[in-house]
This record gives structure tokens, sequence and C-alpha cells, in this order.
């Protein structure tokens, strides 16, 4: 029988986020909210492309993600995140 492949590395974009949650420590804590976390872009890293932050993760490709999540910064106010890149996978 055949292994199914449900986890994979996809690149996902945090859109809007404040610059301030730009850190690899602040991205990795987000990521680990929807998979597990591999890598940040290099462009995120040095910060030559602000329009989004962009980092690698492992996803579970059956499981449905948010089109935007919620947490609150120190302050304790929410921060909503836009996302994109996300698996979209659906079994027939």
């Amino acid at each position: 029988s055949k292994d199914t492949v449900k986890k994979v590395p996809i690149w996902i974009k945090l859109m809007e986020l404040s610059l301030k949650f730009w850190s690899p420590q602040c991205l990795e804590k987000i990521t680990n909210e929807l998979g597990k976390f591999i890598k940040v872009d290099e462009k995120t890293l040095d910060k030559s492309l602000l329009g989004f932050a962009r980092i690698l993760a492992e996803m579970d490709i059956l499981q449905e993600y948010p089109e935007a999540m919620m947490f609150e910064d120190e302050l304790e106010e929410e921060v909503v995140v836009n996302l994109e890149g996300l698996p979209s996978y659906h079994m027939l």
C-alpha cells in the first residue's frame, strides 16, 4: 500500500503584519499556530519586501485553515493577520 503524503512544506504569507512582529521568534510563534515552523524568507529577515512576512512551514494538506488569524499583542490589543498561500485541499 502507498503511504499518503499529508504534510508538506508550504510558503505562507502573513499579510498586513506590523513590523514589530517580524522577529524570527515572533514569526515562529505565529506560524506554529498553523503548522510546524521551518524558516523565515530572506526578504522578510532583511525587511527588503515589506508587503507581507513570508514563512516556510510544514502544513497538513488535509486540514482546513482560516483566511485570517487573531492574537493579542503585549498590550492585549487584538492583532488580525490575513493569511495567503495556505493549502486548500478538498477530497472528492
